[in-house]
């Protein structure tokens, strides 16, 4: 694998049209939770400095405190994120703050309504608005400038997901003739217990364009010509009822979330498919 230079990587970036910042300053990260208040005022010291870009940071006097709860989620603000706060920007209406009022600190919009009534206001219609009255102890912390996130992440096991069904994708299926895919019906026959289970059998060819999506018809024709006196043959109307849902998938795609048949039928009709890929001598 190839590496390349920071400096590299941000000319390539903005020759694609990004605006990339290097994260070059370090702001205080008080780790103590914003109730969305903090328990205790935030003091004068911090555990740990997050280094950000100095082109989002309107003066060089903020900090990040963690939100807690639920109340702003309306302002796109959730529980365990890190809120950018400047000391020294002007407070305005709809503006979200960190207030300390009575000794407790929260993470609300500040508003003035048409009475010249001072509130701080939740994001959530769960929860109610919160009076600033005349003479009440109250202490902005500063505005809410930029909201950071942890970043998302997956499972290893959905993005192996992907990445097999893009090589399946890109695989060029194995050709298989007729006279293979006869002694394969023959081999399988001994384990076909029902006619519907057919659609394992037929579903595995689909993938290796020996038939096409809807050639039931056929597959069943082949099917009673091979194995006449089979106690289970297939029929058209038996097949196309299980096209439904992941079963209209390749087999490595059929999910039981999403499939006709659920618990051991579900079992029995994946393991039937893929035992009829290794007759063939074919990969998954």
């Amino acid at each position: 694998m190839k590496t390349m230079t920071e400096e590299t990587a941000f000319l390539l970036m903005k020759e694609q049209g990004w605006h990339p910042m290097p994260c070059d300053t370090p702001v205080p990260v008080y780790d103590v939770p914003a109730s969305c208040g903090l328990p205790l005022p935030l003091g004068n010291e911090t555990n740990d400095f997050k280094m950000v870009p100095k082109g989002i940071l309107a003066s060089m006097d903020t900090f990040f405190v963690r939100a807690k709860g639920d109340s702003m989620i309306g302002a796109n603000i959730i529980d365990g994120d890190l809120v950018l706060v400047d000391k020294t920007a002007p407070v305005y209406d709809s503006d979200i703050v960190v207030v300390l009022i009575d000794g407790e600190c929260v993470l609300k919009c500040y508003c003035t309504d048409d009475e010249g009534q001072t509130w701080l206001a939740p994001r959530n219609d769960a929860y109610d608005a919160i009076p600033v009255r005349e003479g009440q102890d109250l202490f902005i912390f500063g505005v809410v400038t930029d909201v950071w996130r942890k970043s998302p992440r997956v499972s290893h096991r959905e993005c192996i997901d992907v990445v097999n069904r893009t090589k399946r994708r890109a695989r060029k299926p194995k050709e298989v003739c007729l006279s293979e895919v006869e002694a394969m019906v023959r081999a399988m026959a001994g384990s076909i217990k029902t006619g519907r289970l057919w659609y394992a059998v037929f579903r595995p060819l689909v993938d290796l364009k020996f038939y096409a999506w809807n050639a039931y018809g056929e597959f069943v024709g082949m099917v009673r010509s091979v194995v006449p006196d089979h106690e289970h043959l297939p029929s058209e109307d038996g097949l196309q009822r299980m096209a439904t849902g992941s079963f209209t998938k390749s087999v490595g795609e059929w999910k039981e979330s999403n499939a006709p048949v659920k618990n051991k039928r579900f079992a029995t009709y994946k393991s039937t498919a893929k035992q009829v890929f290794r007759v063939l001598g074919v990969e998954m």
